[in-house]
């Protein structure tokens, strides 16, 4: 369910997710990743939504260091396929990765890691 993956206005808050959004979290869906783990987490808050990773989704991967391949991998996965739906729509959107000094992005668990955002509207 996209649910899953989606959450408005903090991390951690499932929501149903937008008519707007549909298309795009579903291509989210659909992205491949290391054993099928899906280690995305999306927050829309405001013009953006927000992507996270979690890597604790590899408990298999017994090495921190490798866990941290994978889940940066597949980030770049899912950010692809989005960007490509987007595309497909006729959008142009561009992701912004993560920056320390970004305080717009929500807050998240300990175990979440924040990579990017991109704009919705």
């Amino acid at each position: 369910m996209l649910e899953d993956i989606y959450a408005e206005g903090e991390f951690g808050q499932s929501a149903a997710v937008p008519d707007s959004l549909v298309e795009v979290m579903t291509a989210a869906q659909r992205a491949p990743s290391a054993v099928n783990a899906q280690p995305w987490r999306f927050v829309k808050s405001g013009d953006w939504l927000y992507l996270y990773v979690m890597p604790k989704v590899y408990p298999f991967v017994l090495s921190q260091r490798h866990k941290m391949t994978y889940v940066l991998h597949d980030a770049g996965i899912v950010m692809a396929n989005i960007w490509l739906a987007y595309q497909a729509l006729g959008i142009s959107r561009e992701w912004v990765m993560y920056d320390l000094d970004d305080a717009g992005f929500p807050a998240c668990p300990k175990d979440a890691l924040p990579v990017a955002k991109i704009a919705i509207n």
